[in-house]
């Protein structure tokens, strides 16, 4: 395994830890601050358009890529995980699509989407940090 999977494996690994830990700590709790982040922040500029939900979810696909292509262009270490920890908690749009599609929020679909956000994540932080 070369050093650079090896990496990304470990920053999987504690990904996944964080996004558990915070998890127990109260259920809902980084849902409710990420809904209000997109709902509350994305909501004056949904004003600009038609008001339709897919449009927000639409928005804040763009800020969650604009982030990824920030982390991508920089070369500062403290920048990088600063933007990092963020992408970390925009992740949590999965979980607000999650729950507008009304699927059921279960044990099992809890650790689906946690293990999906720190996937993503460790994708993000692999491809980031390739040089």
């Amino acid at each position: 395994m070369t050093h650079i999977y090896r990496n990304t494996l470990f920053f999987s690994i504690i990904s996944f830890l964080i996004y558990i830990t915070l998890q127990s700590i109260d259920n809902q709790m980084m849902l409710y601050f990420a809904a209000a982040f997109y709902f509350g922040i994305i909501q004056h500029l949904q004003e600009l358009f038609i008001k339709n939900i897919l449009i927000t979810f639409l928005l804040s696909a763009i800020i969650l890529i604009s982030f990824v292509a920030i982390y991508f262009r920089i070369n500062n270490k403290i920048y990088k995980f600063v933007i990092i920890v963020l992408l970390a908690y925009l992740l949590y749009i999965i979980d607000i699509v999650h729950l507008f599609l009304k699927y059921p929020y279960n044990t099992f679909s809890k650790y689906a989407l946690i293990t999906i956000k720190s996937f993503l994540l460790s994708l993000i932080y692999f491809k980031g940090n390739k040089n």
